[in-house]
């Protein structure tokens, strides 16, 4: 079976200088550095997400339908404390469950009727998102408990914001899982080379279920921060949650293609997208431009790999 591959190496390095130039060129923007602490709440959710999707293209398949995952769990969960009057504890549970359960029926569905990853979450994207919009209809949620509003909107310290512990435990998490665990090998076995991980007797149908369960469970944890922070849920939020998160996992060294990739790199990445954001906002840069930037991101990535995989095979 194939092992993993290094989660550092040059480009990483490169990352992080580039995350350092980024850092202090927006810190001339800011009257206090604690504002870019402050700012980096609204970057939890895709840096929740996004470690967990590297797992998946690193098996060679990709998940769309992130985004509209977060959304279901949140009005979900929400629902049942406004509505059902379950504790909030127990309705932020049932949001996980319901996270990870869209993402196993991803998995299922890819696995037991051997359809493309993209078209399969292509459709549920659109499926999640409707269903999201069944549950919450037209209603706005909010006036959550001000103990749970504190994982969004609180600090540790009165300096690290709260959702940045539970962004750093899953990836240390997701570290952990993709260079560590067997199924991280697996998974890397699988994006290499799916024909040789057949005959390595890799389980493809339970892997490829097991990763799709773990990236709809984050999208889950990621609904959590996200109405604690927002203090609301709505069928709409996070659109557009899986291009930035697909640009952080490009732009950190992945592979679309599967068999290559790095939890560190991706965590770096997600900073970085999030410092250009930020800059671009207080540049008064108008919304839709500051959106289209993780789209440049991922085409301006992508066009670099394929020159260098080009490069690569014109050397003797």
């Amino acid at each position: 079976m194939s092992g993993a591959s290094s989660p550092w190496g040059p480009r990483q390095t490169r990352l992080a200088l580039a995350l350092l130039v980024i850092a202090a060129g927006l810190s001339l923007l800011l009257p206090s550095p604690a504002l870019i602490l402050d700012q980096s709440r609204w970057w939890a959710d895709a840096a929740v997400v996004a470690p967990f999707l590297l797992a998946v293209v690193v098996a060679g398949g990709i998940d769309l339908s992130c985004g509209s995952i977060l959304a279901l769990s949140g009005v979900t969960l929400v629902r049942l404390h406004a509505e059902a009057g379950l504790p909030m504890g127990w309705a932020a549970l049932a949001g996980l469950a319901v996270g990870a359960a869209a993402g196993a029926l991803n998995g299922i569905v890819i696995a037991a009727g051997r359809i493309p990853d993209l078209v399969v979450t292509l459709a549920t994207l659109a499926i999640y998102r409707g269903l999201a919009q069944a549950v919450g209809g037209n209603r706005v949620y909010s006036n959550l408990p001000e103990a749970y509003r504190w994982i969004g909107e609180g600090s540790l310290l009165g300096l690290v914001p709260a959702p940045w512990v539970v962004v750093l435990a899953a990836w240390f998490a997701a570290h952990g899982l993709l260079h560590w665990s067997r199924l991280g090998r697996q998974a890397f076995a699988l994006g290499s080379s799916p024909g040789g991980a057949r005959l390595a007797r890799v389980p493809v149908a339970r892997t490829r279920i097991l990763l799709y369960s773990l990236s709809g469970l984050a999208a889950g944890i990621a609904a959590v921060l996200h109405t604690a922070r927002s203090n609301t849920a709505r069928s709409d939020d996070a659109i557009g949650l899986e291009l930035e998160a697909m640009a952080a996992v490009v732009l950190g060294g992945a592979s679309i293609a599967g068999g290559r990739g790095s939890a560190p790199g991706v965590f770096i990445a997600v900073l970085c997208l999030g410092l250009v954001r930020t800059g671009l906002m207080l540049l008064g840069i108008p919304e839709l431009w500051q959106r289209m930037s993780a789209g440049l991101v991922l085409i301006g990535v992508a066009i670099l790999n394929e020159r260098a995989m080009i490069r690569r095979r014109s050397l003797p």
